[in-house]
């Protein structure tokens, strides 16, 4: 949840076996539709804290999803714009008592400015975990906020809960071929039901990114 503290810390460890298979069609260069299945075993090894004890399960996932993506450069992009929707089953078939299914939407979009030695990027994402009555959402398999790609004041995986939203902007000023300055600003947060969800969590920050192509 988002009202954790740091001192409500817990160490465990997961080690699982997972088997995937995949395919993907390609009706046009810039649109993917995507399905999967797999297999996968976690085992959770609880080392301390106030996590559930030990435990171990069979899931087999499923996913559907549909991109659209248009950046010129996918690691480095420009301009152009992703869009990501995805829906997925995760079965749990040792008991059935973590069985969910989840829905992501994905948005990204990025704008160059003075002839692309400024480039706007805007990103946006949601998750949406749905269960039955009796149902629940294994921790280890909950959305988190938090690290590199999230929230960027905050440790890996720092919020975790059923649902996450998250809004990034960020504006990068190619100061040399292979290296940019960058502002940013993030704001999200995680809750146990959708509708709860905000960005009441943030972080801001500048920094130098190294690239290529």
């Amino acid at each position: 949840g988002s009202n954790t503290t740091t001192d409500m810390h817990s160490a465990y460890g997961v080690k699982s076996t997972q088997l995937t298979a995949y395919a993907t069609l390609r009706p046009f260069g810039w649109m993917d539709i995507g399905g999967q299945i797999g297999w996968t075993n976690p085992e959770v090894t609880h080392v301390s804290g106030a996590l559930a004890p030990a435990d171990q399960r069979t899931f087999v996932p499923i996913e559907l999803s549909l991109t659209i993506d248009t950046r010129d450069f996918p690691n480095h992009p420009t301009s152009g714009v992703l869009l990501r929707g995805a829906g997925a089953r995760y079965d749990d078939r040792t008991s059935g008592l973590n069985s969910f299914k989840r829905y992501e939407g994905e948005a990204a979009g990025f704008v160059p400015i003075a002839g692309g030695r400024v480039v706007l990027a805007l990103h946006g994402w949601l998750v949406r975990s749905d269960t039955r009555d009796g149902q629940t959402v294994p921790f280890y398999l909950q959305p988190s906020l938090g690290g590199v790609n999230t929230l960027r004041s905050y440790v890996d995986y720092r919020f975790h809960d059923d649902n996450m939203l998250l809004a990034q902007a960020e504006v990068r000023l190619a100061l040399m071929t292979h290296m940019d300055f960058a502002v940013f600003a993030d704001a999200g947060n995680v809750a146990a039901r959708a509708s709860d969800l905000d960005l009441a969590k943030r972080s801001y920050g500048t920094g130098l990114r190294f690239h290529t192509r």
